[in-house]
């Protein structure tokens, strides 16, 4: 247990350093929490969706959190998301990439799966791709060599996954360059990805819930 929680709070550390895109600004490096939704949230407790066209440049004289899309996850959540997704320009290549991001046990898993099948899109999973325990900042920089820079080129695409029990990465997995591709887990919003993203969604949930889902499930 008490491995568990290092690495959850040695986690949440390390991916607000590594420079996120916020749907709250443009070149900030923080992502929103849910202290800074709550006001417009009211007394929901449940997990909230913060999603934002990346192209799209937020008034600069807005509060910072006044330019968010901030949307209660509900059975018309991920329908809402993928209707807006598919009207975006692509920016990888011919594909509309969308980065599922937030911070440990915000559910972004779940959610992004529902969105890819939502999309009938592919998704790739940023846990497949963290090399190791401290592997957050070494995965950005991998997903967009091995990813997201081949399908703004035209080129194949994919990742290696990396061998927990190897210490290594292994074998590659080839990424279809379809209309649209999501990519979920910390680290994927992050700023080095922002050229190639149409859409980012940000998941957030309190803090006692989400320790509660990630102790059961790691």
């Amino acid at each position: 247990m008490a491995l568990r929680q290092t690495y959850w709070h040695r986690a949440t550390l390390r991916q607000r350093r590594i420079g996120l895109i916020p749907p709250t600004a443009r070149g900030a490096h923080h992502a929103p929490t849910l202290a800074a939704l709550q006001p417009r949230l009211g007394s929901s407790h449940n997990a909230v969706v913060a999603g934002i066209p990346v192209e799209r440049e937020p008034d600069p004289a807005s509060a910072q959190c006044d330019a968010l899309q901030v949307i209660p996850l509900g059975p018309e959540t991920i329908a809402r998301i993928a209707r807006t997704v598919v009207g975006l320009p692509p920016r990888a290549g011919e594909a509309r990439v969308v980065a599922v991001d937030g911070p440990s046990g915000s559910g972004k898993t779940t959610f992004a799966r529902e969105l890819a099948d939502e999309l009938a899109a592919p998704l790739v999973q940023m846990d497949h791709v963290y090399p190791g325990w401290d592997g957050l900042d070494a995965s950005v920089p991998n997903v967009v060599r091995w990813l997201l820079k081949p399908l703004a080129k035209g080129r194949p695409a994919g990742y290696h996954r990396f061998d927990w029990v190897e210490n290594r990465y292994a074998e590659r997995h080839s990424v279809d360059a379809g209309p649209v591709i999501v990519i979920e887990g910390a680290g994927c919003g992050a700023t080095a990805c922002e050229p190639y993203l149409s859409y980012l969604v940000w998941l957030e949930a309190p803090l006692d819930v989400r320790y509660e889902r990630a102790m059961a499930r790691d």
